[in-house]
């Protein structure tokens, strides 16, 4: 096949580099052995284009995240798709493209729905997700969601398959250590529910906290969370910034446990890495975590926008090593199951049956 596949994200890009970007690289780092493919990305600052294992090009350049978001949507409709057999298309509520696709069928990938949770979020901005995911979203025809409560947010769609995460872990990682509790991922207050972390963690009485807290990532908000840790007064929180892949496992593999307090997720990677290296996870209780994490099984789930729950469960896990024990051999006999040559195939096998039926 000749596939064409659009993504606002990159895995270098400095506003996001996110899981949807992560897995994009990884499912067609291993395609690429058996088809042609080639990615449009936004143009971020110091963007640079590749051309293997599959080529990577980016849609206009930009030193401002509005701006880049704006070239990619409007340079996305003067993309010639007219050679390809398949185009793919990592679904952005907030950068969506305008192909002109004519009669050449399209696969559309769902990683996230914002709804209603969009104007506590960006307010007035709020109205653009409102708009894509109601007039745009809506008329894609063959879609993949990366977990199984995303299949509501596209009730017209006639082909759906739900495709789940992989994992790389690299080579010679110990799962053994408990040096620290662990938040990682882009560094979003709102959307991370970060706030909420750092409220709870100063519920804890200083005594209590035998661990540090690590959050891990980079992101727009990154003053803005060192400007709330020191309003705060707390001073056994560590920022790591930015960073790659390898060193986020390195960090998985060394926490005690996560926390993921999120206002709002699609199928976040980071449950899987952490399951795979036998990691349990404090998570709200929203349907994207509850969809993936037991309660006392493999994790433990608290209500959504509660720091006292959240300072409980903390401590909870925190004191109770036979129970961190348990809960994280159940969470590495989950994430066996997360294997990124299988997604890949997986997400092979329903490209092909796209265009059988379009043929």
């Amino acid at each position: 096949m000749k596939i064409l596949h659009f993504i606002y994200d990159h895995p270098d890009n400095p506003w996001c580099g996110g899981g949807g970007a992560k897995r994009t690289w990884s499912i067609n780092n291993i395609l690429a052995d058996k088809h042609d493919i080639t990615v449009f990305c936004g143009g971020f600052p110091g963007a640079q284009e590749q051309d293997h294992p599959f080529r990577v090009r980016f849609l206009g350049s930009a030193q401002s995240y509005i701006t880049s978001r704006l070239k990619y949507m409007t340079l996305s409709a003067g993309v010639d798709v007219s050679s390809y057999d398949l185009v793919v298309e990592d679904f952005s509520a907030y950068a969506p493209v305008f192909l002109r696709l004519g009669n050449k069928p399209r696969v559309t990938i769902l990683h996230l729905f914002h709804g209603l949770a969009a104007f506590k979020y960006r307010g007035l901005f709020g109205l653009i997700p409102l708009f894509s995911e109601n007039f745009l979203l809506r008329n894609r025809k063959n879609c993949v969601v990366v977990s199984e409560h995303l299949k509501k947010a596209i009730p017209g769609a006639e082909k759906v398959a739900v495709i789940g995460q992989g994992v790389d872990i690299p080579e010679g990682i110990s799962f053994d250590m408990e040096k620290y509790v662990l938040s990682i991922g882009r560094i979003d207050v709102w959307h991370k529910g970060l706030d909420i972390l750092l409220d709870a963690w100063a519920m804890i009485p200083a005594r209590k906290r035998v661990l540090p807290l690590y959050i891990a990532g980079g992101g727009k908000d990154e003053a803005k969370i060192r400007d709330m840790i020191k309003a705060k007064g707390v001073d056994d929180i560590i920022l790591t910034g930015r960073i790659d892949h390898d060193s986020a496992m390195k960090l998985i593999s060394k926490a005690a446990f996560l926390c993921m307090p999120s206002r709002i997720e699609g199928n976040p990677l980071v449950v899987a890495e952490a399951m795979a290296c036998g990691k349990p996870i404090i998570a709200s209780s929203i349907s994207a975590l509850t969809s993936l994490i037991q309660h006392e099984k493999d994790g433990l789930i608290v209500p959504n926008e509660d720091p006292g729950a959240l300072a409980m469960a903390i401590r909870r896990l925190m004191t109770d090593l036979n129970l961190r024990q348990q809960l994280g051999k159940n969470a590495r006999e989950k994430g066996k199951e997360f294997d990124w040559k299988t997604v890949a195939e997986k997400q092979e096998r329903f490209y092909i049956e796209v265009l059988e039926m379009h043929n």
